[in-house]
């Protein structure tokens, strides 16, 4: 969980169509709060969505990291020892659905320890709109304006999550997060990492190559790679360090798309140095 915050801009792109669904989003919700499901391949931005949305819109928001949670009490709160008192602290979550305009990411919503953890949501999520407090005998109610954002991976790949409960699932408006197109992902590069425009335009043309031959390299992987370049390491050896790759599979990778040539050989084995 993180502390309630205004997010900085910081350059983010998406679809058009996406843009639109968002904005329509942010409209709805001072009728209504709102629940969007945000699901795509990993690092691409499914997470940095909510909170770029929020710094657009100007909204408060707060991340919860939704894999911590073993049990529905926690999102509502814990009782604590204070003076020989057992008080009621009130948490985070609570705190979150009680502000106006806030915007709260749920995020690796299928990462719950067990589904039951889930359940305090129910109907935080639906029509209702607020959540029994057992502690404080009363409901809470959450407040105008206030926008839900869930992330998901799913895969058999992604150890530790689970199935959501399909009337869980009924509660979200979707949106699927891509790879961006190659101009903006060379924009994006130059942008977070300093690279240059023209390094940025190579590495981006070799990416999409590599991607068409089947193998996935996220966004959050292209910058890596580029803020290795950009912190002195070559090409091939920021790919093989970024990508997890050893150098037979990388070179293998390279020769199937065409890319071997125009990337700077390195040596075969690598020399051994003292590491201090």
């Amino acid at each position: 969980m993180t502390g309630q915050y205004t997010p900085e801009k910081k350059m983010f792109f998406v679809s058009q169509a996406t843009k639109n669904k968002l904005v329509t989003i942010s409209a709805m919700s001072q009728e209504v709060p709102q629940n969007v499901m945000v699901k795509g391949l990993q690092g691409c931005g499914k997470s940095e969505l909510a909170e770029q949305f929020a710094a657009a819109m100007g909204r408060p928001f707060m991340a919860f990291e939704v894999g911590l949670f073993n049990e529905a009490g926690q999102w509502t709160g814990t009782n604590t020892l204070r003076e020989g008192n057992v008080v009621f602290q009130k948490s985070g979550f609570l705190e979150a659905i009680s502000t106006q305009n806030c915007v709260i990411l749920l995020d690796e919503l299928n990462r719950a320890e067990t589904p039951k953890a889930l359940n305090a949501l129910f109907s935080v999520l639906d029509d209702n709109r607020k959540v029994w407090v057992d502690e404080l005998k009363r409901w809470v109610h959450v407040s105008r304006g206030v926008v839900f954002f869930a992330t998901v991976n799913e895969g058999t790949e992604f150890v530790g999550t689970d199935f959501l409960d399909k009337a869980l699932n009924d509660r979200f408006y979707y949106i699927e997060m891509q790879i961006i197109p190659p101009e903006q992902e060379a924009i994006l590069l130059v942008n977070r990492t300093g690279i240059s425009l023209q390094q940025a335009k190579e590495l981006v043309a070799m990416f999409t190559k590599v991607r068409s031959a089947g193998y996935a390299i996220s966004t959050r992987k292209a910058i890596n790679v580029a803020k290795l370049i950009t912190g002195g390491l070559g090409t091939k050896d920021a790919i093989e360090f970024a990508l997890g790759m050893d150098k037979d599979t990388l070179e293998r990778i390279l020769l199937a798309v065409h890319l071997f040539s125009d990337i700077e050989n390195s040596p075969t084995k690598d020399a051994w140095v003292e590491l201090n």
